[in-house]
């Protein structure tokens, strides 16, 4: 199993992660997905990290290049050609630690205005949800199961995004649900609550809350049959 959520991510980049890490190893994946992986019009910097040249064809199909700002087309296209320049994090950090110069913040607007603003429909969250859809095709041709956990932000943050994308972004998850049978969803509400108060900033939850997370998860997979179901997936049954 591969969880596929990380910092920053956007639904189209875990299309990537899949093809590049998981695509011939995992019987199953996990996507903590909210309405920013869909809705945020934000230029994505994780992409300059994870392309390969073979991805070109399946991003110029997307239209991925069509989302990037110049800077990060520019890195993105020298991580594909150079591999080594997308790993200078790791060299940084090898030969810097933490004493690495940083750059002082302006101060923050208040929570609930500062990244809200920024999710809204429109032909960036439609390619988002192509690349999406790409993901779980790739997925059902290999018999890869996929559980969506519908989850959200800050629900402080939540109240002053455009109204048009909780439904939204709730519907695009109940429609791949049904087309797919291998999809499998779960409402984050429904494995554990997190009021405001659970939350140290915008998006990310305590640690207490991570870990009571973590176990409601943990108790649904077992209760709910999908421990024993991914035993007996094809591609599991063909390792066996």
């Amino acid at each position: 199993m591969m969880e596929l959520h990380f910092p920053g991510s956007m639904a189209s980049d875990v299309f990537f992660v899949g093809e590049r890490f998981g695509r011939e190893t995992v019987d199953a994946f996990v996507y903590y997905t909210s309405p920013m992986s869909f809705y945020s019009v934000n230029d994505s910097a994780i992409g300059r990290d994870l392309f390969r040249l073979c991805d070109l064809p399946e991003s110029l199909s997307l239209g991925t290049w069509k989302q990037f700002g110049p800077e990060t087309a520019r890195y993105t296209a020298l991580g594909m050609l150079l591999p080594l320049f997308q790993y200078r994090p790791v060299f940084q950090h090898a030969l810097f630690g933490d004493a690495m110069p940083r750059v002082e913040a302006a101060p923050a607007a208040p929570i609930a205005h500062r990244e809200a603003s920024t999710l809204r429909p429109g032909p960036s969250a439609d390619y988002q949800k192509a690349a999406f859809v790409r993901f779980l095709e790739h997925c059902a041709a290999k018999n890869q199961q996929v559980i969506l956990i519908g989850g959200q932000f800050n629900p402080l943050q939540e109240a002053q995004m455009d109204p048009e994308v909780r439904p939204a972004y709730e519907g695009f998850l109940k429609e791949c649900a049904s087309r797919y049978p291998n999809v499998v969803l779960v409402w984050q509400k429904e494995l554990l609550v997190q009021p405001p108060e659970a939350y140290v900033d915008e998006t990310h939850v305590s640690e207490e809350t991570q870990k009571r997370f973590t176990k409601a998860f943990a108790d649904w997979y077992r209760q709910s049959g999908q421990a024993q179901r991914d035993l007996f997936t094809p591609r599991a049954a063909a390792a066996r």
